[in-house]
Order: structure tokens, then C-alpha cells, then sequence
């Protein structure tokens, strides 16, 4: 197994392999030693503070590589550093991919400006870094918001340090996103209904008052039709292989899709599971040709249309129905437009 983390300085990088380390016994390779090595060796005339993208661009090739070299010898290995490209994955072959799990760390505005001091005070945990004159709360905050926008658009998992310092990695199952069994349906059922069952109880729909509402709509007939339909229909297995989350888009001739039913079992949220699940339908759409992702949401769940917009969706209108006790909201998102943070 081999376990990729990136993040943004000071986000704790080598103290979570450290950590996988004692804990696993997994060896860690620091992508900054390396560098280090090749400078001071002379083997390039780059310099620790050349551009970050050169630097990559001159370490990813070897340190790729050596991943490669370790998987064919059936070793673990543990590689921190912030020289990670987010398109790594394009750079393995499905037998490679599989061994391969990647994370990058990412700390909230919210984070930063209530513990810069302790980022500060644990710089050098595992390492020393002199005096370090360069952090400070603004590079510390434009650093993680880069790292964040490029996690959700390249729909790569990763770790938000928010509330407290907790960060580590289980190594259990392999978490995916794949294109759901029709076996599957009847979970997928399952999953959509307690989904967005929370909304209903939230805003008082029941199957009464509203029985057209997705938590009482959703059956396995109609989830079957969509597939036979050839439907898109993707699901999140978590590292048990449960499935944890689903999407379905309707694809339409107009160079337009629709993207329905995108939800996360309630236990399982916080987890960044939705905004995989967006971008990976997002690309899903791009595949198939689509310039525009169409969705509706429930608008006076004001919670969820902030989450879309945070995730290039834009507000498009409304709508009143008579057998919905709610206002229905419209949002679209141009495939291929930037994500918002």
C-alpha cells in the first residue's frame, strides 16, 4: 500500500507519516529530503525556494517512479510532501491505482484564524524550521485555499482541519466511486430515502403532505427503469464497500444534463463524500458531452443552495408547485467552470 499526503505548509504533513509510521510501521519518504539531496548534490540547478511548479515538475517524475518500484515489490511506503501533482492519478495504470491511496490536508479559514499561534508553535514537531519568517496568517490562508479549490476540482479526497487538530488515517478497505450494479438498486433505494428523509423531518414534508418528495418517491422500479434506460448511476463505497452516497444524471440532447438524487446517508456526512460525488458527476457530464449540469433543490433548505454555489452552481430560479408544500429551486452548473471556495 502506498499513501500519498499533500497539503499546504504547516499542515502537519510529516507528522502524520511520522504518526503511520509508529503506528503501522509503514516508512515514510519526505519529497523535501529529496530535494534537498538532488540541491545540495548538484544535480540540478534548482533551488529550495525555485517555483513551486518547477520543482514539481523536476520531483513528481522521480518520486512516481519509486512508487511504481515499491508496488511491483510489494512494499509499503508512505510519501508526504507538497511536490504531489493533482492529476498524479493520471500517471498510473489501473493495477498501480490500486494500491494507491492519496489525501491532502487542508485547514478553514475558521482554523487558521483561531490557532495561527499553535501553527506556529508546531511547525517543528518532527523538524526544525529555523525561524520560518514566512508564515503568517494571510500566506497560511491563500496556500490552503488553493489546495481546497484544487481538491474539489480534481474531486480528490481530503482531510479539513477545522474545529481541533485531529487528523489520522485509518488503513482499512479501499474507498471508490463506481458505477452502481443493478443488483445494487435496491441499497441505492435505501440510501436515497434516509437521505433525504433528514430534509423532510427538518422542514415537516411527510409522505402525506408531500409524497412526491424524493424521501417517499424513490423506488426500486423506478431506479431499475433509469438503468435500463442506460442512466449514469454512480454510488461511494465506503472501505467496507458499503455503499454510502449516490448521483444518477440524466443526459439530454441539448448538450445539457440533470443531475438528481446526489445525497450522503446522514451518519456518513462531514466527510467530503458529497463534494467527490459532485465533481465526479461534474466530469461524468464533461464525458458525455454535456456543457451544462442542470439540478433542483428544495429552496428553502437556504443550507444546501450555499453548499452548490460553493461548488460553482448557480442559482437559476423558482418555481411553485400545488402538490409540493415547499418552493422548488433551480441551479446549474457550466461543466468546466471554476469551483468556488
Amino acid at each position: 500500500m502506498i499513501i500519498l499526503i499533500t497539503g499546504a505548509s504547516h499542515t502537519g504533513k510529516t507528522a502524520l507519516a511520522q504518526r503511520l509510521l509508529e503506528k503501522y510501521k509503514y516508512p515514510y519518504l519526505s519529497i523535501d529530503h529529496l530535494k534537498m539531496g538532488l540541491i545540495r548534490s548538484g544535480y540540478t540547478a534548482l533551488t529550495p525556494v525555485s517555483d513551486a511548479g518547477m520543482l514539481t515538475q523536476y520531483l513528481w517524475p522521480v518520486v512516481r517512479e519509486m512508487i511504481k518500484t515499491a508496488i511491483e515489490n510489494g512494499q509499503n511506503l508512505v510519501v508526504e510532501g507538497c511536490y504531489i501533482p493533482f492529476g498524479w492519478a493520471g500517471d498510473f495504470e489501473k493495477e498501480y491505482l490500486e494500491e494507491i491511496r492519496f489525501y491532502c490536508l487542508v485547514m478553514t479559514e475558521k482554523y487558521i484564524e483561531h490557532h495561527f499561534d499553535d501553527i506556529r508553535k508546531f511547525a517543528g514537531i518532527v523538524e526544525d524550521r529555523g525561524e520560518d519568517e514566512g508564515c503568517t496568517p494571510e500566506t497560511v490562508r491563500r496556500e490552503n485555499a488553493w489546495m481546497l479549490e484544487n481538491c474539489i476540482r480534481y474531486g480528490v479526497e481530503y482531510i479539513e482541519i477545522d474545529d481541533a487538530y485531529q487528523v489520522d488515517i485509518e488503513l482499512g478497505g479501499e474507498a471508490m466511486i463506481r458505477p452502481v450494479k443493478k443488483c445494487e438498486i435496491e441499497t441505492c433505494v435505501r440510501v436515497i430515502r434516509e437521505s433525504f428523509l433528514t430534509v423532510a423531518n427538518e422542514l415537516g414534508f411527510t409522505a402525506e403532505n408531500a409524497p412526491r418528495f424524493t424521501a417517499f418517491a424513490t423506488t426500486a422500479e423506478r431506479l431499475s427503469r433509469q438503468f435500463d434506460e442506460g442512466r449514469p448511476m454512480i454510488a461511494y463505497f465506503d472501505g467496507n464497500g458499503r455503499i454510502t452516497g449516490y448521483y444518477s444524471l440524466h443526459i439530454q440532447e441539448n448538450g445539457e444534463c440533470e443531475l438528481n438524487n446526489l445525497c450522503v446517508l446522514p451518519e456518513c456526512r462531514h466527510k467530503r463524500i458529497g463534494e467527490m460525488l459532485f465533481s465526479h458527476a461534474a466530469m461524468t457530464a464533461e464525458h458525455y458531452g454535456c456543457k451544462k449540469m442542470k439540478l433542483g433543490i428544495v429552496e428553502e433548505n437556504k443550507k444546501l443552495r450555499i453548499w452548490y454555489e460553493k461548488l460553482g452552481a448557480v442559482h437559476t430560479g423558482t418555481e411553485k408547485f400545488d402538490f409540493f408544500p415547499f418552493t422548488c429551486g433551480y441551479m446549474e452548473k457550466t461543466i468546466g467552470g471554476p469551483m468556488h471556495t
